[in-house]
Order: structure tokens, then C-alpha cells, then sequence
């Protein structure tokens, strides 16, 4: 890319403007500032954890792929700033990454990605595998580069709090910023007062995301007719002046932005970017909203902006992107030029688009989307990571297939052996030449239409017909189970057909709260789950264990492994010692369902137990239980293929250590091929972390 790398020659108003994304055109030195004194300073160094992320090799430490470099990784819902961080003449990120419900050992906190100067082939910047520079607590604020001090060297600001950069990137951290206005999105100049004001992000009434109809017990959230009775998830934008107030800064409340006469409101979150993007002297506003980008041109002035109404921008050949809660950040070249646009999405990955000009209707045109580049890159899913791990291309190694939250299907095919795994660059599963890709639509999700374009897909690889080449069996945001049956010759995917339940009538094991009644006999359970898929009961035919429509664990007997599989009505077949049936969670609605099922000989003592991944999201019968929601936990055989004991978690140091947020999933193999189980853990940020057997707990540590 050419703007961004140093080979290039960059003037120092260049270098001034792309570090200082408050006005392109407002030159730094004339902006007032007010610089906060007295102050205690923390220098941070390169943050680190002894478990999970930044942990030593099979503590935790998320698996890396093949190559040198790769497509950047990245943690769970980023949100990036942009700047020469280092002035070294390029454009480096700073990424707040945060974790939902507790994961606290995921990639999680305010990382650093240093530009190395270098591009690939297609002129996209490589960077340094990022260092982390604080474990930070306003996890979902954007950072914000800006020189707060006037001394040439673009600072930090993480919602209020401000991060001196005292060189080479290194930063201290000081109090919070006096009366800064929380949940900030944009820094800017408004009024063209050389003053900085801010754009803050505001829910529109009755339009909180998830809506508060998903936690409802007892009424479901959706009409018989999929008709949803929460509010939407409509954002907008408010406004704060910043007014010199006896020598110190106060930021005042202006309220909503309008565009085109009405408040201005986008679908998802609002996370604006203010450039002059038709080069009429004043700036323009563009909006990140869920699955697109959003243009509102200023026909006012530099002092009386007046924005028009919205209009969809172009991102290659399309008017949306790929990608979900879309925060754009300014990468700006030289003086005379639009900026470019950095994408930071939920999936954690960080995107390019390069600026095409002004399409026919005088709106800003981008590229498609570009993935940034970084060296020593982490295998990366995306979002909510749950994995299954099999021979999948018979060749005698360890493959990786995960599903996301996306909805899509990815292998991470293995090109080394069992010694020494090496992965390919991850690649789309297909199905009749037709990529996997679920989604939830307008009603398809108990959360609500602002899941539409979620799909949570949950895979297992198992060889079902039993033809020596490895199906794939598919659960999802609607509970629905499908077979993908492989084809012997080709190894190709055919088209998914779903399981059915044997004699119908199966409206009545859907979960209460699914409107939509189930099609053709197929299989609906509680939502997000992953199955474990066994021979459980012998007959040779496979079995299905996975949650009931109350959320009990129950095993669904096989009755015929043919192109259209079917299943016989559950049965709670899995009890404690007392004779009370397991039960994973008895969360309704929104607290339902994301289990992930594991049917293995964890202690060794020959017959099979259940490991389960965890997840902060349901309830538990017994409270006990939530302590351990940790990483995965596991129940005990007593031997008769009925009785369980619930043993806790697998991991030792449980109650330090949490992976925990959204569900994680577990996949017990012998990865480091020593002949004893080892566990591979999916989790919210996509990645993949090994847990070798040493940290695990045996079956005499209690």
C-alpha cells in the first residue's frame, strides 16, 4: 500500500496528519490543548499471562499456522487507532480488544501492531506480531490517537483514560482526562473553533441490543407468526462541544446529530470517522454501522456543519461488507488526498480499503476488503471459534474444522505431520460447490433481527455411513442439525439434508420459545450446540448426545446412517449418582443452549466420560457449578454408561483462570503425539489455544 509504506517519501505535514485523525486540514499546532498536571505515571511494559494468551508453549498458548506471515490475528470485537505511534514514517494500529462475561485469558486488553515498513505482493503493509501494552478495563472503547501534550509523539486516549507515549511507542498511563465524555467514537473540530470536540455513540430509545425481550422467562420473544417484540438496534450520534473553560477543558452537550432534518440513526452500533471526502473544504461524515458504511455529506460549512442525508457507500461491488459491527479508522497519505479506511470488526481481524474516488452519485467508493498482514500469525476462526479435530483429507495428521460466529465452516488443513503440525491458511468449506454459510435472517435468532447475519455454526466431523471418508454434521443459530454427507471418489461435500426425528410429531421436543414449528420431521433443539456424535448405545449405527429442548443432556438414538439420517426421540440417559437426569442449563430464550459435547475416556479407566465447554451465559441448577465455568469441565463414569459424576474443571489453577465468556469448546486429542490427551480449546476471540497434558487435571487430583 503504498501511502503507508516507508519506503515511500513522506512529508512531515503528511506524517503530522495521518497520526492526528482529529481534522486532516486543521494543522495540530493551532488546535488548543489542555495538558493535565500533577499526575502519577505507570510505565507499561509488554503485558503478559501465564496461562492462555502470551503463555509459554502448552499452557494455553494459542497455535500458530505455517507461515511467516499471515493474515493479522486478532481477539474478540476490535476497535483500532491509527497513527505513526513509533515515527518511524509508517502507520502503526493500537487495538483495544475486549472479552465478554470474563474470558480473561483470551487475546484480550490494548495491543500494539508495529508497521515493519514491508508489503506483500498486493501492496498490503505487513506488521510485527502485536505486543500488549495493557490489560485494559473500558474493554469496549475506542482508542483515540492524538497529541495530547504537543510534543510530536500521537498519544492515547481509551475512554477518558490517556496513555503518554514517551517514545518508541512505550506509554505510561495517567489519571482520566477531567469530564471527557464516556463511550467517545471520533475526536474532531466540529465548529472549526481549534477546539477538540467529541462524536459519542447513543442508543435510541427502546433499541438496546440484545433487547431485553431475550431474557424474558416466560414469554417467548417472537409472536407464532416470527413476528420479534424487542426493539430494533438503532444507534446515533450525540455531540459534545469543547469549550476553554478558566484554562481547562469542559466538553458540553449539544445532543443528537441530525442529517437531512431528522436524528441520525444507522443500524448497529455508530462508529464514525470525519474527513473532507469531496474535497470541498469541509469535512464529511462516514458511519460504521453492522454490515455497511454509511455517508453524510456536510453541505454546511467548516463552522456550521449541515449534513445531508445518509447514502450506502460502495465497498467493491457491493453495498455492504462481510463482516459485522463495522468501525472504520482513518489512514490518511498526503495532503491532497482522501484517506483510506482501516476496518476493525467483531471477527478481530483489521481490513483495508483503499479509496476509489466519488461514484456517480458524489458518495466515497472503497476496494473491497484487503487483510491486513503480520508476521508469525495465529490461526484464527474469526469469532466464537468451536472445533472439531479429525484426519480430514486422510493423510494421516490432525486437521482443524471450526465453525464461527459468522455461520461459516473452516478448515485449517494440517501440511505437516503428528510430530510437527504446520496449518494452511484457513479456507471455506463447500457443499455442492456452494460455500457453507448459515445465517439466522430475520427471525432465525433468539436474540433478535440484529442477529440476521449471524450464523454460530457448531461442526462435527465423523464418518456417519461408515464409507471411510469423513461427513459433516452441522448445528446452528436455528438448532437445526444437517448431514453433509462426503463423497467417497471426489472427498467432496454434497448438499446438506437435516436429521429428522423418527415418527414425527417433533414440535414437541423443539425448546418452547422456537416460533418457527419444524419442518418435515427435522431435529430442532436448544440453539448453539455442538454435539458429541458416538456409538453410544453399540448397535453400530451412531448416536446424537446433545441438549433436549429444556436443556437436558440426551442421547437421540441412530436408526439408519442413509443420505437422510434419522434419529429416535431423545431420552435423558445420562444421570447423576442421586438418579436426577443431567442437566447442562435450564436458561430459556436468550440463556439457552451453546453446549459443546465431548464423549471421552478422560481418566483412562476404560469406559467413556463427557466433557462439556463452559459458558457464563446460562443458568445452572446447582450454583455450585458456575464456579467452574472456567474452560471446560467434565463427569465421571461410574461405570455403567448411566451414572456420571461431575468433577469440576479440567484445568488446574481454576480459580485464576478463565476462558470463559461466550462458550468455549473443547477438542481432547494426543496433539503432541506422546501418547497422552491433550486439549485444544476454542473460545470467543476465535483463536485456538493447546493445553498440553501436564496442566491438565488427572483423575487422582481429585
Amino acid at each position: 500500500m503504498r501511502r503507508c509504506c516507508k519506503k515511500d517519501k513522506i512529508s512531515p505535514e503528511a506524517i503530522v496528519r495521518r497520526s492526528h485523525p482529529v481534522n486532516a486540514y486543521i494543522q495540530q499546532s493551532t488546535l488548543v490543548l489542555f495538558l493535565i498536571v500533577s499526575i502519577q505515571f505507570t510505565v507499561l511494559g509488554d503485558a503478559v499471562s501465564t496461562i492462555g494468551y502470551g503463555a509459554p508453549w502448552g499452557q494455553g498458548s494459542p497455535l500458530q499456522w505455517s507461515g511467516d506471515i499471515g493474515p493479522l490475528s486478532g481477539g474478540y470485537n476490535g476497535r483500532c487507532a491509527i497513527a505513526d505511534f513509533d515515527r518511524d514514517g509508517d502507520a502503526d494500529i493500537v487495538v483495544n480488544y475486549p472479552f465478554g462475561g470474563g474470558a480473561i485469558n483470551t487475546m484480550w486488553g490494548l495491543f500494539y501492531y508495529k508497521n515493519t515498513g514491508e508489503q506483500n505482493l498486493a501492496a498490503v503493509p505487513i506488521f510485527e506480531s502485536p505486543r500488549r501494552l495493557d490489560f485494559q478495563e473500558e474493554q469496549f472503547a475506542i482508542p483515540l490517537a492524538y497529541d495530547w501534550n504537543r510534543d510530536g509523539l500521537p498519544d492515547l486516549i481509551v475512554d477518558g483514560i490517556l496513555y503518554i507515549n514517551i517514545g518508541e511507542a512505550q506509554f505510561v498511563q495517567s489519571e482520566k482526562i477531567p469530564h471527557f465524555p464516556k463511550n467517545t467514537k471520533c475526536l474532531l473540530d466540529w465548529n472549526a473553533d481549534n477546539v477538540i470536540d467529541c462524536l459519542v455513540s447513543d442508543t435510541l430509545p427502546g433499541n438496546a441490543w440484545p433487547s431485553p425481550a431475550v431474557w424474558q422467562p416466560d414469554e417467548p420473544p417472537y409472536t407464532d407468526d416470527g413476528i420479534w417484540k424487542g426493539g430494533a438496534f438503532r444507534n446515533t450520534l450525540r455531540l459534545f462541544l469543547g469549550t476553554n473553560q478558566n484554562g481547562d477543558i469542559a466538553w458540553l452537550d449539544q445532543g443528537l446529530l441530525h442529517a437531512g432534518g431528522n436524528e441520525l440513526e444507522v443500524y448497529g452500533e455508530a462508529d464514525p470517522v470525519w474527513a473532507d471526502w469531496d474535497r470541498d473544504g469541509d469535512a464529511d461524515l462516514i458511519v460504521g454501522a453492522q454490515t455497511e458504511l454509511i455517508y453524510f455529506e456536510n453541505i454546511g460549512n467548516s463552522n456550521e456543519p449541515l449534513l445531508q442525508r445518509g447514502k450506502r457507500i460502495r465497498v467493491g461491488d457491493a453495498f455492504s461488507v462481510p463482516g459485522l459491527f463495522l468501525r472504520p479508522a482513518l489512514l490518511f497519505g498526503t495532503p491532497t488526498e482522501p484517506p483510506d479506511l482501516i476496518l476493525a470488526q467483531e471477527s478481530g481481524c483489521l481490513t483495508l480499503l483503499r479509496f476509489h474516488g466519488l461514484d456517480p452519485r458524489s458518495v466515497p467508493s472503497f476496494s473491497s476488503e484487503e487483510e491486513l498482514m503480520q508476521r508469525n500469525p495465529l490461526l484464527d476462526a474469526g469469532c466464537l471459534s468451536v472445533i472439531s479435530v479429525h484426519d480430514w483429507d486422510n493423510d494421516q495428521d490432525l486437521d482443524i474444522i471450526s465453525g464461527n460466529s459468522y455461520g461459516e465452516v473452516l478448515l485449517f488443513e494440517n501440511e505437516g505431520n503428528t510430530e510437527n503440525p504446520k496449518f494452511q491458511r484457513r479456507q471455506r468449506l463447500t457443499a455442492d460447490g456452494i460455500p457453507i454459510v448459515v445465517k439466522g435472517g430475520a427471525n432465525g435468532s433468539i436474540q433478535g433481527p440484529g442477529e440476521a447475519h449471524f450464523g454460530y455454526t457448531c461442526p462435527v466431523v465423523i464418518d456417519w455411513n461408515r464409507d471411510s471418508a469423513p461427513d459433516l454434521i452441522l448445528s446452528d443459530i436455528w438448532g437445526k442439525y444437517t448431514y453433509y454427507e462426503r463423497d467417497k471418489k471426489t472427498y467432496l461435500l454434497k448438499r446438506g439434508v437435516p436429521i429428522c426425528v423418527e415418527g414425527g410429531r417433533v414440535d414437541t421436543y423443539k425448546p418452547s420459545w422456537v416460533w418457527q414449528p419444524p419442518q418435515d420431521d427435522e431435529l430442532v433443539t436448544q440453539w448453539r450446540c455442538q454435539p458429541a456424535v458416538v456409538d453410544w448405545d453399540g448397535d453400530g449405527i451412531h448416536d446424537l448426545i446433545t441438549l433436549d429442548s429444556e436443556g437436558f443432556l440426551a442421547l437421540f438414538r441412530g436408526v439408519k446412517e442413509t443420505a437422510a439420517p434419522v434419529v429416535r426421540p431423545p431420552q435423558r440417559a445420562f444421570l447423576y449418582e442421586n438418579e436426577s437426569p443431567i442437566r447442562i442449563t435450564p436458561g430459556k430464550a436468550g440463556r439457552s443452549g451453546r453446549a459443546r459435547i465431548v464423549v471421552v475416556d478422560w481418566d483412562q479407566d476404560g469406559d467413556r466420560d463427557i466433557v462439556r465447554g463452559c459458558t457464563h451465559a446460562g443458568d445452572h441448577d446447582d450454583p455450585r457449578f458456575a464456579d467452574y465455568e472456567r474452560a471446560a469441565v467434565w463427569y465421571e463414569n461410574q461405570g455403567d454408561d448411566q451414572h456420571f459424576r461431575f468433577r469440576g474443571c479440567v484445568l488446574h489453577h481454576m480459580d485464576t483462570i478463565s476462558f470463559c465468556g461466550h462458550a468455549t469448546s473443547p477438542a481432547i486429542v494426543d496433539w503432541d503425539n506422546d501418547g497422552k490427551l491433550d486439549l485444544l480449546l476454542g473460545t470467543e476471540d476465535g483463536l485456538i489455544y493447546f493445553f498440553a497434558n501436564e496442566v491438565l487435571i488427572k483423575p487422582n487430583d481429585g
